[in-house]
């Protein structure tokens, strides 16, 4: 049920938020398409979510898991916003000499550099499980 929302969410909002950022939607054939696309992206995160639901044995089982699939989506999406808009990364890159591979891969580093500090933060929050010593938990 988690992967299933999160990656919904993710989708949907990596493929809106910059399109509204830029103010840059598509037209004709490909507005319909991609219109399909969300629109069945959405069923499909109702339909995973109710039937993770179900399986849990209702709502109160599955809030923590759905709170977090909904988080992780939102973050996920918002990968493709900052990739969307390091392109003068890239250009930089470029007038430096690198190749054009080099110099894609290097839109990447502001964006996973957010997901990093985040990760750290979180392990030096979260005690780990294996923070005592074996025989205390055995």
């Amino acid at each position: 049920m988690v992967y299933g929302i999160s990656m919904g969410i993710s989708t949907i909002v990596g493929s809106v938020t910059p399109m509204i950022i830029n103010r840059s939607f598509p037209v004709g054939l490909s507005a319909a398409m991609f219109i399909t696309g969300l629109v069945l992206t959405i069923l499909g995160v109702i339909i995973v979510t109710i039937a993770g639901m179900r399986r849990d044995g209702g709502i109160k089982g599955s809030i923590s898991g759905i709170l977090l699939a909904v988080l992780s989506g939102l973050g996920s999406g918002a990968m493709n916003v900052g990739f969307a808009h390091s392109e003068s990364i890239t250009g930089q890159f470029a007038l430096l000499g690198y190749s054009q591979a080099a110099a894609s891969s290097a839109r990447w580093m502001p964006v996973l550099v957010g997901g990093c500090l985040a990760g750290i933060v979180w392990c030096a929050i979260v005690p780990s499980p294996c923070s005592k010593p074996c025989q205390e938990r055995y």
